[in-house]
C-alpha cells in the first residue's frame, strides 16, 4: 500500500508541480530571449536615428537627386536646357517607367544635332548632374560637323 501512495503522490502532485516549474522557467526563459532581442532592436534603432541625424545632408541630397515623379517639369526643363545650350535641333521623348532592383525609374529618349565637342559636354553634363541618373545608350552619326545623336537617359523617380 505504502508503493501505491507514493506513486500517487509522485503522479499527482509531484509530476504536475515539476511540469508546472519546468513550463515557468522556459517561459521565462523565452521572455528574457524576446526582451533582449527588443533591446537589441531599439539599440539599432538608436545607432540608425544617430547616423541619419549626423548624416543628414547627405539624405537630404540623396532625396533630392531623385526625380519626382508627381511634378516631373523641373526636371524636363533640366534635360530641354542642356540640350538647348549646345543644338537648337532637338527632340525629348519619354521611353516609358520600368523598374529594377534599385527602384523605379524613367527612360527618356534625346536625339539632337550637335558637333562633337557639344555632343560630348552634352553628354557630361547629363552624368554629373545632381540627378540620380545615367546615360544608358550613345548613337553618334557624324557624315559632316553636325551630327545627329540619339541618348538614352534614365532617371530614378520617387
Amino acid at each position: 500500500m505504502s508503493i501505491l501512495l507514493q506513486i500517487v503522490f509522485i503522479y499527482f502532485l509531484l509530476l504536475p508541480t515539476y511540469w508546472t516549474l519546468k513550463d515557468a522557467v522556459l517561459n521565462i526563459v523565452e521572455e528574457q530571449r524576446k526582451s533582449l532581442e527588443l533591446k537589441l532592436d531599439l539599440s539599432n534603432i538608436n545607432k540608425f536615428l544617430q547616423v541619419k541625424e549626423k548624416e543628414k545632408e547627405f539624405f537630404q541630397r540623396l532625396n533630392d537627386s531623385f526625380v519626382s515623379i508627381k511634378e516631373p517639369i523641373e526636371f524636363l526643363d533640366f534635360v530641354e536646357s542642356v540640350v538647348s545650350q549646345h543644338s537648337s535641333d532637338y527632340e525629348i521623348s519619354d521611353g516609358g517607367r520600368l523598374e529594377d532592383d534599385l527602384g523605379e525609374y524613367i527612360i527618356l529618349n534625346v536625339s539632337f544635332k550637335a558637333s562633337v565637342p557639344d555632343s560630348l559636354k552634352i553628354i557630361h553634363k547629363f552624368q554629373n548632374s545632381k540627378y540620380l541618373m545615367s546615360v544608358e545608350s550613345v548613337s553618334m552619326n557624324y557624315e559632316n560637323q553636325d551630327g545627329s545623336v540619339d541618348l538614352r537617359l534614365k532617371a530614378y523617380i520617387k
